[in-house]
Order: structure tokens, then C-alpha cells, then sequence
């Protein structure tokens, strides 16, 4: 492939993939300077006197939300979790049924906790993978996509011709400081 053509590719996806990229910077910082708790969004909690029988999630859930007039989950699909726990609905806007004991009294209780997230919030989702089939294809083609980018600039560079000695360097250099930082976490 010549120069021209990787230089073709790299503009485009370049262009292509900055909206992720705006993405990716703004929940970046976000989950860096600790603001996950946007993530959490606003919750509400329902007591039930049980969990739904299967086959009986949907109609149980929406019989539950009409009383406390709260809308249905745009996307009714059911997950089964391993604890008992039922949920539907998307990443702004869920509902899950669960049970668990009370600490003191031993005793069982079952709530339907409802959770609305905002945009922000739908975003840090997106940037940590939170069962979104789509976003997560997008971000792996953008992860692609970066790896394309670096080569695309060696190739259009000719590796820094002229000054590949100190481009490796400074190379080696990246490595080192990423090991350093990393150690702390071993």
C-alpha cells in the first residue's frame, strides 16, 4: 500500500472515530477524578411481596410500575440473574426485582429498585462496557482503529526518517514511564 493511501485511511478514521474519541476523553477524566457516582444515576426503591415466576417477569414488573405510575423500560427483554435477580430495560433507564435479608433481623425482603441515569451518566456506561452490544463493536473498531491510526503515521512519517534513533528512544521511553506507573498496582 503507498504513502497516499495510508494517509487516506488514517484522515478518515480519523474522522470517523472523533466523536468516540470525545467519548472516550470526557468519561476518561470523569473515572479519573473519581465521578463515577454519575454513573449511579437516580434510584427508586419498590417493595414487592416476591420475586416474579418465570415466565411471569413482564406482567409482574409492569403490574408494579403501573401502581406506583412509573413508566415501562423501553426495552422489555428479561435477564435471569444467578441470584434470582430479574432485569429489563436499558442503560438510562432499568428495572431490576432482586431479594436479599435484612442484616439484623435475618428476616427476607424483596424490592424492585427503578434507575434512570442522564447522559453523563449513560456515557461512563458506555465507556466501561456495560451490556451495550453496539457501543462495545464501535469501541473495539476504535481500538482497531488506533492501532491503524499509529501505523498509518509510521508509514506516512517513514518512521521518523532522518531521526529514527532518537523516535526509538523515545519509544522506549513511553514503555518505561507506563511500566513505572503500572508497578504501584502489581
Amino acid at each position: 500500500m503507498n504513502k497516499k493511501r495510508w494517509m487516506w485511511i488514517h484522515t478518515y478514521l480519523s474522522i470517523f472515530f472523533l466523536p468516540a474519541v470525545f467519548v472516550y476523553i470526557i468519561t476518561g477524566v470523569a473515572a479519573v477524578f473519581d465521578m463515577e457516582h454519575a454513573w449511579e444515576g437516580k434510584a427508586q426503591f419498590l417493595e414487592i411481596d416476591r420475586l416474579p415466576k418465570p415466565g411471569e417477569e413482564v406482567a409482574f414488573i409492569k403490574s408494579v410500575l403501573d401502581s406506583h405510575n412509573l413508566p415501562m423500560p423501553s426495552n422489555t427483554e428479561i435477564e435471569i440473574y444467578e441470584s434470582g435477580a430479574v432485569r429489563m430495560g436499558t442503560l438510562g433507564y432499568n428495572v431490576v426485582a432482586y431479594g436479599s435479608f435484612d442484616k439484623q433481623t435475618k428476616e427476607p425482603y424483596y424490592r424492585l429498585m427503578v434507575l434512570k441515569r442522564n447522559l453523563f451518566g449513560i456515557m461512563l456506561g458506555l465507556h466501561v462496557s456495560s451490556n451495550t452490544p453496539f457501543f462495545d463493536i464501535v469501541a473495539v473498531c476504535f481500538s482497531i482503529s488506533l492501532l491503524i491510526f499509529y501505523l498509518s503515521g509510521l508509514v506516512a512519517t517513514k518512521f521518523c526518517k532522518g531521526k529514527r534513533k532518537s523516535a526509538i528512544w523515545v519509544f522506549l521511553s513511553g514503555i518505561f514511564v507506563i511500566a513505572l506507573s503500572a508497578l504501584p498496582s502489581l
